[in-house]
């Protein structure tokens, strides 16, 4: 059976549209804080026993937090992955760089890389597997991607 998809014309002027609503012109395009293309976020609650030991602790032992990730532009995953020779690192420097939050506030300059390495290798993974769920083609994307390929 064929996809549904592969059956309806493709509007040509699709770019164009959307180029066309998500940009703006004159007085709109000055002031707000508007990403102009939007990107995925994700928060996800991280126990302190899964971070580095005795980091995120209160009187009361290990303590739960939220972090707060965001899918990175092109330009900023170009700039964490120049001069990465080992694919292992690209995906660990784009999953760090996309932490954006923790309880809700911002993570900014030195706080990155402190948080980095507080959060401990169990830490860091699991901000490596949340980051892959906004920041890479899910499952069924990548399935209808090659199911409709057409090698011309």
């Amino acid at each position: 059976m064929p996809d549904e998809n592969q059956s309806k014309p493709r509007d040509a002027a699709l770019l164009q549209r959307v180029f066309d609503r998500l940009t703006l012109t004159d007085g709109a395009a000055f002031g707000g804080s508007r990403e102009l293309i939007p990107r995925r976020r994700i928060e996800f609650t991280l126990n302190g026993a899964d971070c580095a030991p005795g980091v995120f602790v209160d009187g009361d032992g290990d303590v739960d937090f939220t972090l707060g990730l965001v899918a990175l532009s092109a330009a900023q995953e170009i700039k964490a992955t120049e001069d990465v020779l080992d694919p292992a690192e690209a995906v660990m420097r784009t999953a760090k760089l996309g932490i954006e939050t923790l309880n809700g506030a911002p993570v900014l300059g030195d706080q990155v890389d402190f948080l980095w390495e507080a959060l401990g290798p169990g830490g860091r993974q699991l901000v490596i597997t949340l980051y892959q769920k906004i920041g890479s083609a899910s499952p069924g994307a990548l399935g209808k991607a090659l199911g409709s390929s057409v090698i011309k």
